[in-house]
């Protein structure tokens, strides 16, 4: 199956053809980082989403900084939090955030296929996939932000969050769930969880 490419340039989206998250309580909002319905599990240690797994990410030799994030209660928080050790972030971030994200998107649907499965097959109706997008009122990297173009509300943005999603749900769609429950190891470099390295990791088959 051949893979989305990711395009970095910022676009609009338009709202009769995608599928916008934007509140986790909203429609689509399973689909959101900041969900706490999906949480994981990896090298014996749980870990209350995947926002929270890709903030401890950004610092695989910092435990002190892993751990005050894996503590927060809410994916918001453990963003925050991750935010106060920012001069201890890994130099290389920038380079390798977007593919820390699609991973840990695989982790959260290969150990929650059922919820976050169901998520990613509603933004298909009819036969027809629509786009999957983020509406931020900040980023218009992972997501995209309401504006107003030639009198109409449209998202401009890269979406980059929402093109990863897309792409994960396509492949749900044509390959199916059970070849999803394992995900390979990471492909970017150090990646350290409270000391351990991380590598291939399976789905829960109950969840």
């Amino acid at each position: 199956m051949a893979i989305r490419p990711i395009v970095y340039e910022k676009r609009v989206w338009t709202r009769d053809s995608s599928a916008v998250f934007f509140q986790v309580m909203k429609p689509f909002g399973r689909l959101s980082n900041m969900s706490n319905e999906c949480n994981l599990e990896l090298a014996g240690v749980a870990v209350g989403s995947s926002e929270a797994l890709y903030q401890m990410l950004k610092y695989p030799h910092v435990p002190e900084a892993q751990r005050a994030i894996l503590q927060q209660a809410s994916p918001m928080s453990a963003k925050m939090q991750a935010k106060r050790w920012k001069q201890d972030q890994r130099k290389d971030w920038m380079d390798l955030r977007v593919d820390v994200m699609a991973w840990v998107l695989r982790v959260k649907l290969a150990q929650n296929a059922v919820i976050f499965g169901k998520a990613l097959r509603e933004t298909a109706r009819g036969g027809v996939r629509l786009d999957i997008v983020e509406q931020s009122r900040g980023d218009d990297f992972w997501g995209a932000k309401l504006v107003v173009e030639d009198g109409r509300y449209v998202l401009r943005g890269a979406n980059v969050l929402g093109q990863l999603l897309s792409g994960l749900r396509d492949e749900l769609l044509e390959c199916g769930s059970e070849s999803m429950k394992v995900v390979p190891d990471p492909r970017f470099p150090e990646p350290v969880l409270l000391g351990c390295t991380l590598g291939e990791v399976r789905g829960r088959w109950n969840a």
